[in-house]
């Protein structure tokens, strides 16, 4: 195991283990992993929404990617093909470059209409957009 990644490890496990809502990980994007959307979020405090394409498949659970700058998500809200919504109270800080958690969907596997969550741009207000991604897992 590299020294890269042995150090990452333990940082989630600190992270985890201080209780913060936050934790993130570095990481390549998972083979099962397939793409639903992404939005350029603008400088300061506003919500967007990733309209997800209509698809073949169902997923059990997400997460988030951010390039380009540091964003922190409040929260965001699943809306089911069905019209159902889900919402999670998530609290991630990232650093652009990083992925958070898997966010289990409830339920067995579903489909997703939409995403939108609710955000912040960090950093001097002269740096450019950032760049959010949202990836299904089956």
């Amino acid at each position: 195991m590299s020294k890269i990644m042995l150090l990452a490890g333990l940082s989630v496990i600190l992270v985890g283990c201080l209780g913060m809502p936050f934790v993130v990980v570095r990481g390549v994007v998972p083979p099962n992993s397939f793409a639903l959307g992404e939005r350029f979020v603008v400088y300061g405090a506003d919500r967007d929404r990733v309209e997800v394409e209509p698809y073949d498949g169902m997923f059990r659970s997400l997460y988030f990617v951010v390039e380009d700058r540091d964003v922190e998500i409040y929260d965001f809200v699943v809306t089911y093909d069905n019209g159902q919504r889900e919402r999670y109270d998530a609290r991630l800080v990232f650093n652009h470059g990083v992925r958070s958690r898997y966010f289990a969907l409830r339920g067995d596997s579903r489909h997703i209409r939409d995403i939108e969550f609710r955000y912040r741009t960090l950093g001097p207000w002269a740096d450019d957009r950032a760049h959010v991604a949202v990836y299904g897992v089956r």
